[in-house]
């Protein structure tokens, strides 16, 4: 009797065994499915830029430079009301574009909408584009000033001069490239997106000028020029080049600055407009605070590129 007992247990324990391995051998044969793999930074980004019915997305957010920038930014000590600046669209030196950001954040009545004018680089499309959608940022949502916004798109000497082109837009970093900031130091802000040709005329950038300054007689604004001063020549070349630029801003001479190219700055009609602009005010003053020539590279270091910050302020006395 106990060697039955005996033999039945190791028939039992024998098939507990073999049911073991065959679960095993079963669970192997199964195809397994990938393990998640996260995505870098950069894909993160690109999941969200799917466009949709809402915002306009930065896809030229840099993580590392917009750090590198604000942590560098400090603001300026501006004598009277600050209107208008003018702002690099490159990221290496994108902490001036943080420090007009910062200062204009430091006011006791910061701005509630920033008015973005920046070059069309491509050329393409209508003379003035215009954005009728926010931004999506990093930080969160800019929104747009739909009142500003349709101020300018209905403006009847303006027909047939604007097209909303946001794919346009969103691919140009001239504009893009200072979203990031504009949420970051201002977050409660809203935006008016304008980019321009060198196709725009001066009686076009007069008109839009003065749309902007009718707004700001009704809230507290900031122009913000997108513009990249002298490009591709000989470093010696690009120094001589900036003080004209200089001399031609500080005597507001629009008609010469409309006949510039991309040796002096890349966006005559983006100056033009914060020049149009400021002449509405009494007492206005332009400076230069950053001026700085880069090397194109370091196998081409006789070929210069120069970013400015010209501030526009006034004063009522």
């Amino acid at each position: 009797m106990d060697l039955l007992k005996k033999r039945g247990s190791q028939i039992t324990m024998a098939m507990a065994m073999a049911l073991f391995l065959l679960c095993l051998t079963i669970c192997a044969c199964q195809v397994q499915p990938p393990a998640p793999t996260v995505p870098e930074a950069e894909d993160i980004l690109q999941l969200h830029h799917v466009p949709d019915e809402k915002y306009i997305y930065c896809i030229h957010y840099d993580e590392k430079a917009f750090q590198k920038a604000i942590d560098k930014a400090a603001p300026y000590n501006i004598e009277g009301s600050m209107l208008a600046a003018t702002s690099p669209h490159f990221l290496p030196v994108m902490s001036f574009t943080a420090n007009i950001l910062y200062t204009l954040a430091e006011l006791k009545q910061p701005p509630v909408t920033i008015f973005v004018v920046a070059p069309n680089h491509s050329g393409e499309g209508f003379p003035i584009m215009l954005a009728d959608k926010g931004w999506a940022t990093p930080y969160g949502n800019l929104e747009i000033d739909k009142t500003a916004t349709a101020a300018i798109l209905e403006s009847p000497p303006l027909a047939n001069k604007i097209d909303i082109d946001l794919q346009h837009i969103q691919s140009d970093h001239s504009a893009a490239t200072l979203m990031p900031f504009i949420k970051y130091y201002l977050p409660d802000v809203q935006v008016v997106t304008l980019l321009l040709s060198k196709d725009c005329r001066l009686e076009q950038l007069r008109i839009l000028a003065k749309i902007i300054f009718e707004i700001s007689q009704e809230k507290p604004i900031f122009v913000l020029g997108s513009i990249d001063f002298s490009h591709y020549l000989p470093i010696e070349e690009t120094a001589k080049r900036d003080e004209l630029t200089e001399v031609l801003i500080q005597a507001g001479d629009i008609q010469a600055i409309m006949g510039l190219d991309s040796g002096n700055l890349d966006s005559p009609p983006s100056m033009v407009t914060l020049i149009n602009y400021a002449a509405n005010f009494p007492f206005v003053i332009a400076q230069r605070l950053e001026h700085v020539i880069l090397a194109e590279s370091a196998t081409m270091r006789d070929i210069g590129y120069s970013y400015s910050v010209y501030v526009y302020s006034y004063t009522n006395i």
